[in-house]
C-alpha cells in the first residue's frame, strides 16, 4: 500500500474512532473539553493526510508543490486562531458557574446559568 492511502486509511480510522456527540442542554465542563479533543483529533488527522497529497504530488507537479507547508497546516489553523481555546473558556467558565452555584444554590436562574440578563 502506498504512503498515500496509508495517510488516507490512517485518516479515516481517526475519523471514524472520534464521532462527535452533541452537546446536552445542561453540560458539563468535560463536554467542551472532549469536543475539543475531537476537533484536535480531527485536525492532526487531516493535516496528516493533507501533507502526504502534497508529499505525493510534489515529485511529479510541473509547478512547485511544497509538502512541508502542508505540515499540520490544518491543526496550527485552529490554534493560531485560538479556536481551540474557545472550548477551554467555556469549560473553565461553566465550572466557574458550577461552583458558585453549588456554593449558593439559591442565587442562581438557568438564564444566569447560560449568561442571559
Amino acid at each position: 500500500m502506498s504512503y498515500l492511502r496509508e495517510a488516507h486509511a490512517r485518516m479515516l480510522a481517526v475519523l471514524a474512532a472520534n464521532a462527535p456527540r452533541s452537546i446536552p442542554l445542561s453540560p458539563d465542563p468535560e463536554d467542551f473539553t472532549d469536543r475539543r479533543d475531537h476537533m484536535a483529533a480531527i485536525a492532526a488527522a487531516v493535516s496528516d493526510y493533507f501533507f502526504a497529497c502534497a508529499n505525493d504530488a510534489a515529485p511529479h507537479a510541473p509547478g512547485t508543490i511544497k509538502p512541508k507547508e502542508f505540515v499540520g497546516v490544518v491543526s496550527v489553523a485552529l490554534t493560531d486562531n485560538d479556536l481551540l481555546s474557545q472550548f477551554n473558556d467555556a469549560a473553565e467558565q461553566l465550572q466557574q458557574w458550577q461552583d458558585e452555584r453549588n456554593a449558593d444554590p439559591r442565587g442562581w436562574s438557568k438564564a444566569e446559568m447560560a449568561g442571559v440578563d
